[in-house]
């Protein structure tokens, strides 16, 4: 029932992309953690289901390709950062 904004910008070399929604938001303790494997933060612990592998499996995938996940302070709700470098050209 909240509102999510997605932007994608090309930066030096890089393509990023940032999501942000205007949820609850994540505690200063569970920030900490968010990565972590298995980890489910208060708010999701008790609200949602899943296993807590969700953001660790991304953060390892963003990662095979040479980028980042990160989640940015926000005044409220979350903001996700992934970067990733541009693709070289095929060359089909």
């Amino acid at each position: 029932g909240g509102e999510v904004r997605v932007h994608v910008e090309q930066d030096d070399g890089r393509a990023l992309l940032q999501v942000t929604d205007a949820g609850v938001g994540i505690g200063d303790e569970d920030r900490k953690r968010i990565f972590d494997k298995f980890f489910r933060g208060e708010a999701a612990s008790s609200s949602v289901g899943g296993t807590g592998l969700g953001l660790a499996v991304a953060r390892a995938a963003v990662a095979a390709h040479g980028g980042t996940l990160a989640l940015r302070p926000s005044a409220r709700g979350a903001t996700f950062v992934l970067t990733l470098p541009h693709a070289a050209p095929s060359g089909r």
